[in-house]
């Protein structure tokens, strides 16, 4: 039961036990409402105590950044060791306001 159903069961369960004034005989119409709607209440409690309950509690991979900078000596395989620079010295072809290489 999701919580969609618990609160439709809510629903017809209130209508039934405090709008409804039928008397039919043999069957008590606000004792079916009642039941409907505690049976309502129980699916709801339910519904979330498993929904809280099954959220997984570590890092969702929304959750992580891919833009954090590594700390300090981290290379990921051999092929980043040739960018890895530890002093953070810019590469020699590096032109700030790209300006044209010098001969």
């Amino acid at each position: 039961m999701y919580i969609g159903s618990a609160l439709f069961l809510i629903a017809v369960g209130a209508v039934l036990r405090w709008a409804v004034s039928w008397h039919v005989s043999g069957f008590n119409v606000q004792l079916t409402g009642l039941i409907v709607f505690l049976v309502g209440i129980l699916g709801l409690v339910i519904t979330l105590i498993l929904w809280f309950t099954r959220r997984s509690r570590g890092p969702r991979r929304d959750d992580r950044r891919d833009d954090a900078i590594p700390p300090r000596g981290y290379r990921r395989d051999d092929s980043a060791a040739a960018d890895y620079r530890p002093d953070d010295t810019a590469p020699r072809d590096y032109r700030p306001d790209d300006s044209p290489p010098r001969p």
